[in-house]
């Protein structure tokens, strides 16, 4: 009885940390997975858990300890690889952060978050085409997935497909069902409307071909704002903006008569 009752409460704990990523709350996050530990040293989703949400804090150092403990506790199990390369990825070591996907993909070869990392680790290499046959295969299984969407959305992007990458984008907030799906897809789709306005003003029309590229440079600049509001990090958004701004600017270069519209973003 006292077994199941301790059991009970170990499960509960992961359930709330789990939700709390989901919501982005990374302090009930990292209390849940505490609470976890407490009750069972060396759980090993506590200590991915755990490690997980030091590296959405961007703190490196505690997210490896984590991980490393985790390893050392749990050497079969996958997730823990998964987490040591993430952290090898942040770090700017593409080798061993593939490396280490690897080796938990020998562990389970079926997983598709790993499968996912490898695609958002060729994408930060230079490899778009190879990352965006990986996303649609992922998304083959799981069709609906808002991380895989947006995913797709970020190489074609990188492939120059920009009007492709709005729409996967589109699909990808629409199948959001978490505060940092939707926050990913908002970026991805802000980027993506930004990047198809390349070109499509002419000098000669711009009565005509001028406010259609505000209007979409508007509703990106509309998709950072609602980002923003959720909580994103504010140098992601500033980053955004200022691709807006620049692409503003070369409009109210080929076409003056507009330069008395407001700003998107400013």
């Amino acid at each position: 009885m006292i077994f199941w009752l301790v059991a009970c409460g170990v499960g509960a704990d992961i359930r709330a940390g789990k939700e709390a990523l989901e919501e982005g709350d990374l302090v009930a996050a990292e209390a849940s997975w505490r609470a976890a530990l407490q009750k069972e040293p060396g759980n090993a989703e506590a200590l991915y858990g755990l490690g997980w949400t030091w590296h959405l804090a961007g703190q490196i150092e505690p997210a490896r300890s984590s991980f490393d403990q985790c390893l050392r506790q749990h050497p079969d199990y996958a997730a823990c690889y998964r987490g040591l390369g993430s952290v090898a990825m942040a770090e700017g070591n593409p080798a061993m952060a593939r490396k280490r996907f690897e080796e938990a993909l020998a562990l389970a070869p079926d997983d598709a978050a790993t499968q996912q990392s490898l695609g958002i680790l060729e994408l930060s290499t230079g490899q778009p085409a190879e990352a965006l046959v990986r996303f649609d295969q992922l998304l083959l299984v799981q069709p609906d997935r808002s991380v895989l969407l947006q995913g797709r959305a970020e190489a074609l992007l990188a492939l120059e497909r920009a009007p492709e990458a709005v729409d996967a984008a589109t699909l990808a907030l629409q199948k959001a069902q978490d505060k940092r799906g939707k926050l990913l897809a908002l970026l991805s789709r802000a980027r993506a409307l930004t990047a198809v306005t390349a070109d499509r003003v002419d000098r000669e029309r711009c009565a005509e071909t001028a406010p259609p590229i505000y209007e979409v440079l508007e509703e990106a600049s509309r998709n950072l704002d609602e980002a923003e509001a959720m909580g994103v990090l504010p140098g992601e958004v500033q980053q955004a903006r200022r691709l807006i701004q620049r692409r503003r600017g070369a409009v109210d270069d080929l076409c003056p008569v507009n330069q008395g519209r407001k700003s998107p973003g400013g």
